[in-house]
């Protein structure tokens, strides 16, 4: 985010990276972000077969997705930076 003068997170807290990163448009749905980071911490205590089979399906269909749509974005975010530089 620097990259493009973003600033905005003070503590710089996955939360407010998250936020902010929607607010500039590097994600487009802060609601599965803000889930993946809301998983992510309760993840550790997961010792229930069905609760793990629900992770799973949960970063089958919703997270993985979301990454690959954030690695689109940054790819043309490093496009549009590089031809500024040319």
């Amino acid at each position: 985010m620097r990259m493009h003068s973003v600033e905005g997170a003070s503590t710089g807290s996955p939360r407010e990276i998250l936020q902010l990163g929607y607010k500039v448009g590097f994600i487009n749905d802060a609601e599965v972000w803000l889930l993946m980071l809301k998983r992510r911490n309760t993840s550790v205590h997961i010792w229930n077969e069905d609760e793990v089979n629900e992770m799973i399906i949960l970063i089958r269909d919703s997270f993985i997705p979301a990454f690959k749509i954030l690695n689109e974005t940054l790819l043309e975010k490093l496009d549009e930076a590089e031809s500024d530089w040319r």
